[in-house]
């Protein structure tokens, strides 16, 4: 397959892209199954809004965003913690972020005001083959100082005081997504559909992550997928289904990446530190190809995904052989992309050429007239945003960009942000 060049599309776009032990009357009508712990609030959970927090004073970008009130009171209520020595330490020795901090949370168990890990961490300290992260060392020594941080900072009050918060998310997310989730599908996929948990963690915007306490017993191992906050959770079950997946995809990733060669060149000349810095690796690129690859599966499986959109998506973000891959797994044909295949009509019209010179790159673009034929925006996955096309919501405009075609649907203005910045649905055309 056509590799794609994105470093002029990295310009355009924004990369982007889910205590209750004695008060059950909080719950409302979240099961009790959908709450395993004494330390989640609908489905926030206080470990990981507690090490979030932490790696957000040590200036962990990922852990940074200030674009909503609630994230803004988080700052605002402990920025003067900043020297406390759980912070320092962080930021002097645990060089990652990502999903090792969300691993970190889910091996916590809280007995009182403490904190420990449990017995089983041989997720958290498993390397991945890259470089070292946790370590038996450093955890406890973080885990030490959080519990002084945890009391001295009164974080459980904070905590609660946003019960009403935390549960008006909870039940959003619930409503918009969990109860469309087909949990029984993972079961032929190796996962036990009961021991799936949902994290959503309102001091994060764009982030989501996988994780899971391994079991001696494959049936017993519990697969957590954690997610951001939103005010439209419209494209989320995607967005869970892919952090679920990676406990399908990463085993299987690491595998190939060393005993196929074509896979681990794929993988390896997918590694783009500027548009995809949290993916520095082939074997990071490895897990996410597999990942992915098994998401669209679930979604065409079991909604009414449209498989070209799907991968279109993928490789617009930055994962040109999605397919090849995805053809690992099923028993797919390579598709060729073109306007019309993508948009599903035929007759269209395309308008007068746009340009926009980038310091001396010419970016082109055209809006088509699709002779009143009306798409269904809700069926296009969002990809990034932009704000120089001067597009309107149901536009459609062909861009080219040094010798490459994409097709961009503007499906709407970005949450959170100015209508000026649009959403954008982009495929890769060949």
């Amino acid at each position: 397959m056509k590799k794609y060049h994105f470093a002029i599309i990295k310009i355009l776009v924004f990369s982007i892209l889910l205590v209750l032990s004695a008060c059950k009357t909080i719950i409302n009508n979240i099961s009790d199954n959908e709450i395993p712990h004494a330390y989640r609030i609908g489905f926030v959970d206080e470990r990981f809004e507690l090490v979030s927090l932490v790696f957000r004073l040590a200036g962990k970008e990922e852990f940074s965003d200030t674009i909503t009130d609630y994230q803004n009171k988080v700052v605002f209520a402990f920025s003067k913690y900043e020297q406390h020595p759980v912070v320092i330490y962080t930021k002097q020795n645990l060089h990652f972020g990502y999903d090792a901090v969300f691993g970190m949370a889910i091996h916590l168990e809280k007995q009182g005001n403490y904190f420990s890990l449990i017995n089983n961490t041989d997720f958290l300290f498993d390397d991945f083959g890259l470089a070292t992260r946790w370590t038996s060392e450093n955890s406890a020594e973080f885990v030490k100082l959080l519990n002084d941080f945890y009391v001295y900072i009164n974080f459980s009050e904070f905590f609660h005081d946003n019960t009403k918060y935390f549960m008006d998310i909870s039940e959003r997310f619930k409503n918009e997504v969990y109860n469309h989730i087909n949990f029984e599908w993972f079961n032929q996929h190796g996962i036990n559909s009961n021991n799936m948990r949902v994290v959503i963690s309102p001091s994060s915007s764009h982030n989501g992550f996988g994780g899971w306490i391994y079991s001696s017993d494959p049936e017993e191992t519990i697969v957590y997928a954690a997610l951001p906050v939103s005010t439209n959770y419209r494209s989320y079950l995607n967005f869970v289904i892919h952090e679920f997946a990676h406990r399908i995809g990463n085993p299987i990733a690491k595998l190939w990446y060393v005993e196929n060669e074509e896979f681990r060149n794929w993988s390896d000349n997918s590694v783009d530190l500027i548009r995809n810095p949290a993916y520095p690796y082939g074997l990071i690129m490895a897990f996410e190809y597999l990942t992915r690859a098994y998401t669209i599966l679930y979604m065409v499986e079991n909604t009414n995904a449209n498989l070209l959109q799907l991968f279109s998506a993928e490789i617009a973000m930055g994962f040109p052989y999605i397919q090849n891959v995805y053809a690992l797994i099923t028993d797919h044909e390579i598709i060729v992309f073109d306007i019309s295949n993508v948009l599903g009509i035929e007759n269209y019209i395309i308008g007068d050429e746009h340009i926009f010179d980038f310091h001396g790159n010419l970016i082109k673009w055209y809006f088509l007239d699709l002779l009143g034929h009306d798409l269904l925006l809700e069926n296009f996955i969002f990809t990034s945003g932009g704000n120089i096309f001067n597009s309107q919501t149901g536009d459609v405009l062909l861009v080219v960009i040094d010798d490459s075609k994409f097709l961009y649907i503007d499906i709407g203005s970005m949450q959170h942000r100015d209508d000026i910045i649009r959403m954008y649905s982009i495929f890769a055309l060949d």
